[in-house]
């Protein structure tokens, strides 16, 4: 079954945006609590966000890191700049609850923290 769910919702302080060249536009600023996973949503302006990735970016020399969002719908810089505000906390992450309770499992998938994955049949923890 799937159900849509805020609980334990991620805390996410906006400091900046970049865009990467053939990559999109990112939200930058840094994880203040909770879980933000892969395929949360973040609704705002009747558009739906879903996240695609979540990277680490630090810079050594002047001891700071950053955390990247970037969204599967490949938004603009101006379009994220313009819908969200530096320094604000992002709390209304939406995220799918996968249930495989009774599912069979299938070569080629394993579930991983009650999400499955698709991985090559060589790597599947079913035989």
């Amino acid at each position: 079954s799937v159900e849509m769910s805020q609980k334990d919702p991620g805390k996410f302080e906006v400091t900046d945006f970049f865009t990467i060249t053939n990559r999109g536009a990112y939200l930058i600023g840094h994880i203040r609590g909770g879980k933000i996973r892969i395929g949360d949503q973040i609704h705002r302006n009747g558009k739906i966000y879903t996240i695609a990735g979540i990277e680490f970016m630090d810079n050594i020399s002047e001891k700071k890191y950053w955390n990247a969002i970037i969204f599967k719908e490949k938004p603009t810089q101006h379009e994220l700049e313009s819908t969200f505000q530096k320094g604000e906390i992002i709390s209304d992450f939406i995220g799918l609850i996968l249930n495989f309770e009774n599912a069979p499992a299938k070569r080629g998938h394993t579930t991983l923290h009650g999400r499955q994955q698709n991985l090559p049949a060589a790597l599947a923890a079913v035989p």
